[in-house]
């Protein structure tokens, strides 16, 4: 059953204890126990609502345990301020079986806006399904934002889940950095396996061509196509050839640009046959990459430490055994995988002590 109080101005405070302030006025007596409070706001209040079920908090009825509505343009339906130390939430919502934690409707705003000036602005656990499930019939599912920190920040601890699974495309804008990487597709003949290929990769933004021509008379001309032309740059360019005639003299080029390659027979030959050839070039705009850089990837300074730990806990995946080996030869993790205090202080990073809060019924 639904109980209606009906008030004012209403601002919630997690400090051990529930504290309303401003006019209240109650059609009906204030009764926590198995069954929902539901506050309506009509008026220009700060908060929409606050609900109990079952006592706790935590929705068991066909209802939710909170249910905001605000029928002003620019306030909360529901919101929750804490002003203590410690790892309690000023607002937190759990769901057992097939339920929602937290289930946000928005028509033209933020459905859910999370906010912290020393921590997660928000926070979403789920032992057994999506801790965070965003969807859009016509704009953006979820969108991440932040001044100083991450944006989004996912991560699981399970070695045959993923931190991140997208179906459809991706698109990064800036730099993609990553510990290993390689694409993977289905076994053709075997249902219970499946290929991976590692990533090419090198100290240098590389682009290549290749492909197959024909020499006459010892000479060949190779002109490369525009699109190769438009993202090559022009110093750097390479070229390898393969001949496909067993009484080839051996291939030269003569003259190698990111628009033709001229090639001819070694000791004047005047062969006519085919060759493969391999062109490689720097990407135009990379050639100043270098690939020592400063450390900014694997670094503590304003991370948790049991966070940043835990990023390279024990596990099977080759990639994090690798890196983990790689911080302990260097010093930034002892040899039992935790954070080194002096390395701390030698470089002078702030680890932060809080930790995120476990999502757990009291």
């Amino acid at each position: 059953m639904r109980r209606y109080l009906n008030y004012g101005k209403v601002l919630l405070v997690s400090v051990a204890f529930i504290l309303c302030t401003g006019t209240v006025t109650f059609a009906t007596d204030l009764v926590i126990g198995p069954e929902e409070i539901f506050f309506s706001d009509d008026a220009d209040s700060l908060a929409g609502s606050l609900g109990y079920n079952n006592f706790d908090g935590f929705g068991t009825t066909t209802y939710g345990a909170i249910y905001g509505l605000d029928s002003a343009s620019s306030n909360y339906a529901i919101l929750g301020y804490r002003d203590s130390s410690g790892s309690s939430a000023a607002v937190r919502a759990e769901a057992t079986g097939f339920g929602f934690g937290v289930l946000s409707q928005s028509e033209n705003n933020f459905a859910v806006n999370g906010y912290s000036t020393n921590g997660p602005g928000a926070q979403f656990t789920s032992t057994s399904s999506f801790g965070v499930l965003g969807s859009s019939s016509s704009g953006t599912g979820g969108e991440f934002d932040s001044t100083s920190g991450d944006g989004l920040h996912a991560s699981t601890l399970n070695p045959s889940a993923f931190a991140g699974y997208f179906i459809g495309k991706v698109h990064v804008t800036g730099a993609l950095t990553k510990l290993s990487g390689s694409f993977v597709q289905p076994h053709s003949q075997d249902p219970t396996k499946e290929l991976a290929y590692a990533f090419f990769e090198g100290p240098e933004h590389a682009i290549f061509l290749r492909g197959t021509a024909k020499m006459v008379d010892g000479k060949a001309v190779i002109e490369t196509p525009e699109h190769f032309r438009l993202v090559a740059g022009s110093e750097g360019v390479m070229v390898q050839f393969t001949p496909r005639s067993g009484k080839s003299k051996g291939l030269a080029a003569v003259e190698v640009t990111r628009e033709k390659i001229i090639v001819e027979e070694l000791l004047d030959g005047n062969g006519s046959y085919d060759f493969d050839y391999f062109i490689t070039a720097k990407r135009a705009g990379f050639e100043a990459h270098q690939p020592i850089q400063a450390n900014t990837h694997f670094k503590a300074d304003n991370v948790g430490r049991t966070e940043f730990e835990s990023r390279y806990s024990g596990t099977d995946d080759m990639s994090i055994t690798a890196m983990r080996n790689l911080l302990i030869s260097n010093g930034i993790l002892t040899a039992d995988g935790k954070l080194n205090e002096e390395t701390v202080a030698k470089l002078g990073w702030k680890v932060k002590d809080i930790e995120l809060a476990q999502t757990r019924k009291p």
